[in-house]
């Protein structure tokens, strides 16, 4: 049996886990995120778009986030950044991240 997946907006308590889950895969670059790099991302994602930051929860604890764009001038979104933490790949979180990026 699968476990239930809760995809949520971000909140502040969440950044210990995504920096968690940051430090277990390199950067697009290639480079180990570092704690500030981690901050600055979500510090940027969450002044451009507020609404746009998504954790994903299973048994409470974060397994993965999301952050997704929209530019209304452009009537596009496009997904910027996706993560879900290596033991939880394959379990279903990334695509519920993706699904409420969508929604």
């Amino acid at each position: 049996m699968s476990e239930e997946i809760l995809v949520r907006n971000y909140c502040s308590d969440d950044l210990r886990r995504v920096k968690g889950i940051l430090s277990d895969c390199p950067s697009p670059t290639g480079r180990v995120w570092s704690e500030d790099a981690v901050e600055e991302m979500l510090s940027d994602a969450l002044k451009e778009q507020p609404d746009g930051v998504f954790a994903a929860e299973i048994k409470g604890k974060v397994v993965g986030f999301a952050i997704v764009v929209f530019k209304e001038w452009f009537n596009i979104a496009y997904l910027d950044y996706i993560q879900v933490k290596r033991e939880w790949s394959n379990k279903g979180a990334g695509h519920k991240l993706i699904e409420k990026c969508v929604n």
